[in-house]
């Protein structure tokens, strides 16, 4: 297999795995929302198997990119902009169209995983707080009613 083509399947597996690592964030959203701590930790365990498969492809991407490099005597600056200048006239138009498709893919993933995992942080955070709160107001006066019981 050439390396252009070695390329855009590395790509489209980084894409696939995005994808899961993006499905594994919203269900790790969705057990926050519902305290579900058996789903947090499966969300957990997906997310650490889709981020090791994901540094695995990274390795791979590069290592194709180096190649071809090699192949053009250029600097290695592993940059698929790069790349693109530099082999112009060496593939076909549909085999950028794909690496082109491909890389917009990758960039609107990691844009929707970055907005989900801001999300998860701000639960993360409010339940803290509520939670540091709710101890101190508990802790602070044993007999101060915290409830109205009066209907």
């Amino acid at each position: 297999m050439n390396s252009i083509n070695e390329l855009l399947v590395v790509l489209a597996k980084q894409k696939d795995n995005l994808e899961n690592f993006f499905s594994a964030a919203k269900l790790k959203q969705q057990s926050l929302v519902e305290n579900n701590h058996e789903m947090f930790d499966e969300a957990l365990k997906s997310e650490e198997k889709y981020l090791a498969a994901l540094n695995q492809a990274e390795k791979e991407r590069e290592n194709i990119l180096i190649r071809l490099f090699e192949r053009n005597l250029t600097p290695v600056e592993k940059k698929l902009e790069t790349l693109k200048n530099l082999l112009k006239d060496k593939i076909t138009e549909e085999e950028w169209e794909k690496l082109s498709q491909l890389q917009i893919g990758i960039k609107d993933i990691a844009k929707r995983i970055t907005l989900i995992n801001s999300q998860n942080l701000f639960l993360i955070k409010t339940a803290r707080e509520f939670l540091i709160t709710t101890v101190n107001t508990l802790i602070k006066d044993r007999r101060k009613v915290i409830i109205d019981r009066k209907v």
